[in-house]
């Protein structure tokens, strides 16, 4: 009877801890050490981002560093109405954002894939579409990784900086997607049996149609025929997009933090104790923190830097060296640190490296940060972090927030073309590569300026 008493005194001894534990993880308590491989965890969130899942909580809502990986810079639909540009950082956006990352996979999962000319992807252009540019050249691998897709071999091509898909024809039974690689100027055709009801649901409750047309379809990418050409002196790269109504132009300003005030949640965040990490303080108030593995600096005036002390050491986000691995542990470690900061929704922080793979075990990843969709330029990248074999073994985060302090003047864009030309001083044609707004910095504000990118140079021109 004894024994008996015994064995239903540790059953219940058993089944006390087994619920102290459950409550314990329900309400995310920490039962793990720093190098565990909390990347694990989040693998099934990182691809629920991208599907309709009401569920996935993580804070890219609020800071936009893993909304950015994999996704486009600037989205457009093109319809028989007009054309409506989108970011990702939007509701709408990233909902037409989803979309896409469904079609890609459903295209990379296709297995028949054929190389196309200029003129092809130029038709589809100006017809019915869904555009996205990401801005960086996207490894075909590495994205299909990402989307668990079941990536297709074809020689030659093996990234792409821009997409479309052939919304013209949706009776039919096929929704053509294109990739166009900048670098390479190659184009390639998947042809998909997508569900084209998705598609159709993306072109109603649009946002307002903007009066925007490319370059090509200007002509002004190509010198005139006849005595016209003789008085051409600019031309632009065919797919500048312009906009021929004015652009709104504005002020910003950025908000000063208490990053401080936030130290245990950073420390948190890297896996640190508070209780055992050694502290020291300099005499401008930074704050360090020490341990056997790595070192922590904690700057009042406003960034972080984290660095590891030992050659295989490293915060441990995955057990491989792939890029996909790369980019999407370090935006969720990102991101799981800005949550605290409650950043204006305006702010976001966009990846701003290419997101293809080197070949070798380290990467190094930078973010930008953007205000309402447009880059604030700086001297540095805002974020670098860098990876090797799935550990973070250096990041360096400026921690930043952003508010409008005032509209300017609108601009129109052929008034900021008239002025590069005057402002290039040669006699020659003056050769636009890229032409686009940005902020810059004038003392304790940023003005949104015209950046224009010439052949001649890659520092861009700045016209206000």
């Amino acid at each position: 009877m004894k024994k008996e008493s015994i064995k239903t005194l540790l059953l219940i001894s058993l089944v006390i801890c087994s619920m102290v534990l459950t409550t314990q993880i329900w309400f995310n308590e920490k039962l793990w050490s720093s190098d565990y491989d909390f990347f694990s965890v989040f693998k099934d969130k990182i691809v629920s981002l991208f599907r309709d899942d009401s569920e996935a909580s993580l804070s890219i809502g609020d800071t936009g560093a893993f909304n950015s990986i994999f996704a486009p810079n600037t989205m457009l639909l093109s319809g028989n109405n007009g054309r409506v540009l989108y970011d990702s950082s939007t509701e709408k956006g990233g909902a037409i954002n989803l979309v896409i990352n469904d079609v890609i996979k459903e295209a990379l999962s296709t297995k028949a894939v054929s190389e196309v000319t200029e003129d092809e992807w130029k038709n589809i252009i100006k017809s019915t579409n869904i555009y996205a540019d990401y801005h960086v050249p996207v490894s075909v691998d590495a994205i299909g990784g990402f989307l668990e897709a079941d990536t297709v071999k074809t020689e030659g091509f093996v990234s792409f900086d821009k997409l479309l898909i052939d919304c013209d024809k949706l009776s039919s039974t096929i929704v053509p997607v294109y990739f166009r690689d900048s670098r390479s100027n190659h184009h390639f055709r998947i042809n998909t049996a997508f569900d084209k009801t998705k598609l159709t649901a993306l072109f109603e409750n649009t946002g307002e149609d903007l009066n925007l047309s490319y370059s090509f379809e200007l002509g002004l990418d190509k010198k005139a025929e006849g005595e016209g050409s003789k008085h051409q002196n600019v031309l632009l790269d065919s797919y500048i997009l312009l906009s021929l109504d004015e652009t709104k132009m504005n002020t910003i300003k950025e908000e000063k933090l208490d990053i401080l005030s936030n130290t245990d949640h950073i420390l948190e965040s890297f896996g640190y104790n508070k209780k055992t990490v050694r502290k020291f303080t300099q005499t401008n108030g930074t704050e360090n923190y020490i341990d056997s593995k790595s070192t922590l600096i904690i700057d009042p005036k406003g960034f972080i830097e984290y660095t590891t002390v030992l050659e295989n050491g490293g915060l441990k986000i995955g057990e491989d060296s792939d890029i996909t691995t790369a980019a999407a542990g370090a935006a969720s470690l990102i991101d799981t640190i800005l949550s605290e900061f409650y950043l204006n929704s305006s702010t976001k922080l966009f990846i701003s490296s290419p997101l293809v793979d080197n070949g070798e075990n380290t990467h190094t990843l930078t973010f930008s940060y953007l205000f309402d969709a447009i880059k604030i330029n700086s001297n540095s990248p805002d974020c670098t972090v860098t990876v090797t074999d799935g550990k973070i073994t250096y990041l360096k985060l400026n921690i930043k927030n952003f508010f409008e302090a005032y509209e300017d003047a609108p601009t129109n864009v052929l008034d900021i073309i008239e002025k590069a030309y005057t402002k290039n001083q040669s006699d020659s044609t003056l050769i636009i590569k890229d032409l686009s707004t940005g902020y810059v910095q004038y003392g304790g504000t940023y003005k949104k300026v015209w950046l224009v990118t010439t052949a001649a140079t890659d520092e861009p021109i700045i016209i206000e």
